[in-house]
């Protein structure tokens, strides 16, 4: 049976699973049915493998001049396949034959390989031939167009002189090899400055008596300073006498030693593993595949170095350059190399090396051999310590940690026990995790008592008040945020009290929500000063509106005359036309009417004066500010004609509807007209203009303004305007704008005072809605 070996992209590794299936095949015998099934299973899960193996494959032919076993071969042939196996390009075959012309050079043998490779290749041609050093090239040369016409050449391994009598065709290139003798030789010279003689020995075959004429030609301009020894094709026996025998200040080159004097067939390399043990000269040859054998080194050729360029040099052809534009170059093979036991055993010292030289096989040192060891042992050894001091570092910092948490703890435990608020933090579940001792002061039990039954903290609460305690909590659920509330409580002596609660949602480090931080505050006291604060505001604010009655009464007793005189005058005619002879029932009914009519109008002054000047309840309504605005004018109306001033109203006509005390409004718009009418007093007639109106800047809001023609106010005044007892009437009391203030501010708005161009007072009253004073 017949195998070969394919390298690409697809070869064998490629396609795990035939390993799986040989393996199967060859220690798990399957029944027939089984083994088919398990195949059809297989060659379904790899379909691209399959396909892969139709894709036709770039077959390339390498012929060795040598034999399998010498160590070139290996190396030329592992470096070669390498190069191929990294190309991405093609799948690549290849097909080696050796034609080991080394050993035999008859045309017999030449015939032979003609005949096998005309059988072999006859049907299959390669697409690319390589052969390798001389022999083979030659081969290639002589017999190439008749047994491969056309077929590229990439050769390599031949030096200048085979080829500069030949003429290559337009489908061959290659690298040509360089053996630099002389290099070689120099360096030996210059390690060994006392040299006097030089040993030359090569084999009987045929590469190693060629190789050493050119060795010998090198070498001849040097012949005239020492003393050089040829010792060719002489049997083994002798040559190695000859060798240990050599005398002092010597130095040996080695070539190709393939076959002795008595015809015997020797491997290069075991014969310098042999000769280096008994040689009592250095050795230096020319190829690094001999390095480790016992030689000293050399300027050597790379084996692997040249058959890596040739083999690149033969993807380039494959992948479509014409041979005949590659022009023939030298391979790029050459380096210092040197084995380090044989310096050490001729003492050559390292400093005589040229740069860059390649040392092998150099013994370690104790820190060389165990550096891996020794810095794990010192990098444990400092870990270690590292380790020790860290734990004590960290033991100190640990203890002086938890001394500054019990110093920490003292001081906020300090800070919370001692808070005069009650405060508590509680988690989302209704436990408590901490309540301040001062809740004791506030509601008459203890902190434990909460924290054994979290539920008090409800049970104490009234019951008109747990609705809006109820609704505080569902939205904390909702919106986790700050918020506040205040209800009243039933401390466990049953007295009521006022607290003004206030929580904020608590995190932990990773931002989750841990409950609730909350502060109570005992604000009975406060809660009873704003009662009698408002009671003592509504009471000043009565008077202040008496007072304002009060300097309109001659305004107001001529609007209530206006009716009476003209019921009067309406009851004088009724009584003519009843004496008549005959009476005048129509303008009768007339005059009653309009007896009526004027009893309504003075009923309705009457009415408005007696709300104003009524001690009531505040009390909150949705009422129309422009139509409030519009009874005030109504109800001053005499005072304006009485004081020859003129009103404009400019009212927005979809102004919200406002929520609050409909007679403390009409009292500060009063104060403001009344205030208005005051300031046009000195201006000459025809200059008395007021003006009233209403606007709105954003829903829910309404903005009142009253302005008027008058002098205005001094601005370094303006900001004393709104002060208690501050007048700069020569009869006012100074109560009137600091109670309107007052009024507005209840109702969530500002009154705000300005001077206008023209010297015209603004005062402006924005009355915000408040939920305080929603009633829905």
């Amino acid at each position: 049976m017949a195998w070969k070996l394919e390298i690409g992209r697809h070869n064998y590794k490629e396609v795990p699973m035939l390993r799986v299936l040989t393996s199967t095949l060859i220690f798990r015998p399957l029944p027939a049915k089984a083994l088919i099934a398990f195949l059809l299973i297989i060659f379904s899960l790899i379909p691209p493998a399959l396909g892969s193996q139709q894709i036709e494959p770039k077959r390339v032919l390498v012929l060795f001049s040598f034999r399998p076993t010498l160590p070139v071969a290996s190396e030329w042939d592992r470096s070669i396949r390498s190069v191929f196996r990294a190309n991405t390009s093609h799948r690549i075959e290849i097909h080696i034959e050796h034609l080991d012309l080394t050993h035999f050079e008859e045309n017999r043998h030449i015939q032979l390989l003609l005949d096998v490779y005309r059988y072999k290749y006859s049907k299959q041609k390669p697409d690319l031939i390589i052969p390798v050093f001389n022999s083979a090239v030659d081969l290639v040369l002589k017999h190439g167009p008749d047994l491969f016409p056309g077929v590229p050449i990439v050769f390599g391994g031949i030096e200048d002189e085979f080829i500069e009598n030949l003429s290559l065709g337009p489908n061959i290139t290659g690298y040509l090899r360089d053996n630099d003798y002389t290099a070689t030789l120099e360096l030996a010279l210059q390690l060994h400055p006392n040299t006097r003689q030089v040993v030359v020995f090569a084999g009987a075959d045929p590469v190693g008596r060629k190789w050493s004429k050119t060795a010998r030609k090198a070498f001849q301009e040097y012949e005239d300073r020492f003393d050089f020894s040829y010792l060719i094709g002489l049997p083994m026996e002798v040559l190695f006498e000859k060798l240990a025998n050599l005398p002092a200040q010597t130095v040996i080159m080695a070539l190709p030693f393939l076959k002795d004097g008595s015809g015997k067939d020797f491997i290069f390399n075991d014969v310098l593993s042999q000769i280096t043990t008994v040689a009592n000269a250095p050795i230096y040859t020319f190829w690094d595949v001999c390095i480790g054998t016992g030689i000293v080194g050399g300027y050597l050729s790379s084996f692997e170095k040249e058959a890596k360029a040739v083999a690149r040099l033969a993807l380039r052809v494959l992948n479509g350059e014409d041979p005949a534009d590659i022009p023939v170059t030298r391979a790029p093979m050459f380096s210092y190399m040197f084995d380090w036991r044989q310096l050490k055993r001729w003492s050559i010292p390292a400093h005589k090396l040229p740069p860059d030289s390649i040392v092998k096989f150099k013994e370690l040192t104790v820190w060389n051999r165990y550096k891996a060891q020794i810095i794990s042992a010192i990098a444990l050894a400092l870990f270690q310590a590292l380790l020790i001091s860290y734990l004590l570092y960290q033991r100190r910092i640990h203890r002086l940690t938890e001394e500054k948490l019990l110093q920490t703890e003292q001081k906020y435990r300090t800070v919370a026990d001692y808070t005069y608020d009650w405060e508590y933090w509680q988690n989302y579940d209704g436990s408590l995790q901490y309540v301040s001792p001062s809740c004791e002061r506030i509601c008459g039990f203890t902190s434990q008592d909460f924290m054994k039954n979290p539920s008090l903290l409800q049970d104490i609460i009234v019951p008109d008040d747990k609705e809006s305690w109820d609704e505080h909590r569902r939205s904390l659920k909702k919106e986790t945020k700050s918020a506040g509330i205040q209800f009243r409580i039933r401390r466990q002596d049953g007295e009521i009290r006022w607290i003004e609660h206030a929580c904020q949602p608590v995190y932990d480090d990773q931002g989750n929500p841990s409950g609730l931080r909350a502060s109570n505050r005992d604000i009975t006291e406060r809660k009873n000063y704003e009662t009698e604060t408002l009671q003592l505001q509504s009471e000043l604010a009565h008077i202040g509106m008496v007072s304002t009655i009060g300097t309109l009464t001659s305004a107001l007793a001529h609007e209530i005359n206006q009716p009476l005189a003209a019921m009067r005058s309406y009851a004088q005619a009724a009584l003519r036309f009843l004496d008549a002879d005959q009476p005048d029932y129509h303008n009768l009914r007339k005059a009653l009417q309009g007896i009526v009519a004027d009893n309504k109008r003075a009923s309705s002054v009457i009415n408005h004066l007696r709300s104003l000047i009524k001690k009531e309840k505040h009390r909150v309504e949705s009422f129309d500010v422009n139509s409030l605005i519009e009874r005030v004018v109504f109800l001053l109306n005499s005072e304006i004609i009485l004081r020859n001033a003129e009103v404009k109203l400019n009212l927005h006509p979809n102004a919200p509807t406002f929520y609050g005390d409909s007679v403390q409004i009409q009292q500060v718009i009063i104060n403001l007209l009344t205030n208005a009418l005051d300031a046009i007093d000195n201006q000459p007639l025809g200059r008395r203009h007021i003006a009233l109106f209403t606007k709105t800047e954003k829903p829910g809001d309404i903005i009142v303004s009253v302005s008027d023609s008058g002098g205005g106010i001094d601005p370094d005044k303006m900001g004393e305007i709104f002060n208690p007892f501050y007048t700069m009437k020569s009869h006012g009391m100074g109560l009137g704008l600091a109670i309107c203030q007052s009024i507005i501010e209840m109702h969530g708005g500002q009154l705000d005072c300005e001077n206008n161009p023209g010297a015209v007072l603004s005062i402006p009253v924005k009355a915000a809605v408040k939920e305080l004073w929603k009633k829905e």
